[in-house]
């Protein structure tokens, strides 16, 4: 199974790689793995729980590897750090206040088909989301409030940072 670490740590190595690093970005970035590496986080999480039981302890983990990371100074760390905090707060509406929605599945079955030609950034694909969860029976009118007005404004932050990351130009 894939993990956010080894995910955040690819992107991670990546962005490091293409520039001259000070020696405080360099000791930040091992502090930044010695931190990440008992936490590992699963990135599917949605695609495996079949309990909401099963999101709190591992949350737990990802809370500790944000606290154990102390006032990063290098901004390729703060990103980091951030994008960490952006898909925290993602995956708590998610697997929290909308777990009844999108469990079994339905998240990554709707996400799929509203990714073909469009960005997470695009606001088109926010709606699209919203009509798809309007078809799920397993969904409220509740979720796709939820959806709109908390998940939905998270995903170009959530973009700006994974693609910054990336070391891909984003406006």
């Amino acid at each position: 199974m894939i993990s956010l670490l080894l995910i955040g740590l690819l992107l991670f190595v990546r962005v490091v790689a293409r520039a001259p690093l000070s020696p405080e970005c360099l000791e930040e970035i091992e502090q930044f793995r010695k931190c990440a590496e008992p936490h590992k986080f699963p990135n599917s999480l949605l695609r495996e729980m079949t309990e909401k039981s099963d999101y709190p302890p591992l949350r737990s983990k990802h809370v500790e590897e944000i606290k154990c990371f102390k006032e990063p100074v290098c901004k390729k760390v703060k990103d980091a750090l951030a994008f960490r905090e952006t898909k925290l707060k993602m995956e708590d509406i998610m697997h929290i206040e909308m777990f009844d929605c999108l469990n079994n599945g339905v998240w990554m079955r709707i996400k799929n088909r509203c990714q073909s030609g469009l960005t997470c950034e695009d606001p088109s694909y926010a709606e699209c989301l919203q009509k798809q969860l309007e078809k799920e029976p397993s969904c409220r009118l509740s979720d796709i409030e939820l959806l709109k007005f908390k998940l939905a404004p998270l995903f170009p932050v959530y973009c700006h940072l994974k693609d910054s990351l990336r070391g891909r130009k984003n406006g």
